[in-house]
């Protein structure tokens, strides 16, 4: 999601204001890597027949990035100046369909 608002203050100043949102989510599986125990039977890794596959091992990396800026123009004469601020929050927690145990 994005929005915008620009206001022309007067003829030597403009303002704006912009933010953005961005949410998603992607499933990840139970990794492949194989067991550091080389001593097991069959082919060892986790997705393969003789391995024990829980639904639950699976999560979600999420991406949830927030930002806004705002920036003001001025013109003074033959001098022009801006004035820029923007604030950036990124978080990239992992989720599960699992419950807690109750």
């Amino acid at each position: 999601m994005v929005a915008r608002i620009d206001w022309h203050i007067n003829t030597n100043n403009r303002f704006n204001i912009r933010g953005s949102y961005v949410k998603t989510k992607s499933p990840s599986s139970v990794s492949t890597s194989r067991s550091p125990l080389g001593n097991f039977p069959g082919p060892g890794n986790r997705t393969s027949a003789s391995a024990l596959h829980f639904q639950n091992s699976n999560y979600y990396q999420e991406s949830n990035l927030y930002s806004i800026t705002a920036e003001l123009n001025s013109t003074i004469g033959k001098l022009a100046n801006t004035l820029r601020l923007s604030y950036t929050n990124q978080n990239d927690p992992r989720s599960s369909d699992s419950d807690i145990l109750g």
